[in-house]
């Protein structure tokens, strides 16, 4: 393996594990409702039960973590009782129409695309823009 192949596979591996983190510990944003009672409660439990579920499941450590299209599974059905219900609704919707579930793909697309090019075009600039952002 070369020196520009062994960048690649880190820059993905790294770009993999800076977009697991932030998605772990950056639940998508509450959209209170008019009728809800307290914001900062309802905003708290959802921020809770996104660390608890999703954090965990995302950051596991172990080799085999589920893929992210399995933790967007377990964020569609995450229930959290403590928020108001209008609230808990238009978050919900959120999860399931945000576009980062797809980083994972996207960035092994990048990754593969990079590998396939002719030796010398694989380069990666030294100063330059990084191929692998998406």
């Amino acid at each position: 393996m070369n020196l520009e192949i062994h960048l690649v596979i880190a820059r993905l591996r790294e770009k993999l594990e800076s977009k697991r983190l932030h998605l772990a510990l950056r639940a998508p944003d509450v959209t209170h409702s008019k009728d809800c009672a307290d914001n900062r409660a309802c905003s708290n439990a959802w921020d809770s039960s996104w660390l608890n579920t999703i954090g965990r499941k995302v950051l596991h450590p172990d080799v085999f973590r589920p893929p992210i299209s399995e933790v967007k599974n377990c964020a569609e059905s995450l229930q959290v009782p403590e928020m108001c219900h209008e609230c808990f609704t238009q978050v919900a919707s959120a999860v399931r129409d945000i576009q980062v579930w797809d980083f994972e793909d996207e960035l092994i697309k990048k990754a593969v695309d990079l590998l396939t090019v002719p030796a010398m075009d694989v380069a990666l600039p030294l100063n330059g823009g990084d191929p692998m952002d998406i």
